[in-house]
């Protein structure tokens, strides 16, 4: 048996006899479309997390004043880390030395963002570990 809500004020449902396999089958299909969308939402969410840690990661891989240590494009560098020399002894030109100011400000807001989390960089780097580990099938 099916029953039909009416969207008429005044009318009551309606009730069909239908075959009763087009009637299980009718459920299935429903069925199978939301087993469907929560893996499709399960895979989605994995996803964000999956890139949420991989940002967060390579940002806790190196403090700010390292930014550039391990670059080979720079030879000599100031206190805070910042370069001031090319990797062939030439100084850094106005544009270059704005750009790596600018990166270094960046990377600093992100790496005190990531240490300001709850618990902190670790902690929170945990805790995406062991949500993506739980949503892994």
């Amino acid at each position: 048996v099916r029953v039909e809500d009416s969207t008429r004020e005044g009318q009551g449902s309606l009730w069909k006899l239908d075959d009763p396999a087009v009637l299980k089958k009718e459920i299935e299909e429903k069925k199978a479309k939301q087993r469907e969308m929560a893996e499709k939402k399960r895979k989605n969410k994995l996803q964000k997390f999956q890139k949420e840690l991989a940002k967060w990661e390579g940002i806790a891989a190196v403090a700010p004043e390292k930014l550039f240590l391990a670059d080979e494009k720079y030879s000599k560098f100031d206190d805070g880390g910042l370069p001031v020399a090319l990797a062939n002894g030439d100084p850094l030109s106005k544009k270059q030395t704005k750009n790596c100011v600018k990166e270094m400000d960046k990377h600093r807001a992100n790496y005190q963002q990531l240490q300001d989390k709850p618990g902190g960089a670790e902690a929170y780097l945990d805790q995406l570990r062991r949500d993506i580990e739980g949503l892994q099938i």
